[in-house]
């Protein structure tokens, strides 16, 4: 999935202006992503997290399947990272 990555305070209402936002973001956290590989205890770890830098976008990044995950565990990680996100609303203009 793309992320940005909440450096500063900003980043919250880049995110939510971008058009991928219309109606708001996941917020992940990190902490989430690192125990859930700590607690799968597989090697490599399933979800590995990424800063991709784009232009216009230094928060830019992605977390990733390691490619040796199944699709059956693709989609119970999917479940698991929504689970445990929080949305964040697109305020009205």
């Amino acid at each position: 999935m793309s992320v940005n990555w909440e450096d500063d305070a900003s980043v919250e209402a880049f995110t939510l202006r971008q058009t991928n936002a219309q109606h708001g973001a996941a917020r992940v956290s990190t902490a989430f992503v690192l125990s859930f590989n700590r607690d799968i205890s597989t090697a490599p770890p399933p979800l590995l997290c990424e800063r991709a830098e784009r232009e216009g976008n230094p928060h830019h990044g992605s977390v990733v399947y390691s490619k040796s995950v199944s699709k059956n565990r693709e989609r119970q990680i999917a479940g698991s990272l929504a689970l445990h996100s929080i949305l964040v609303r697109r305020h009205s203009p």
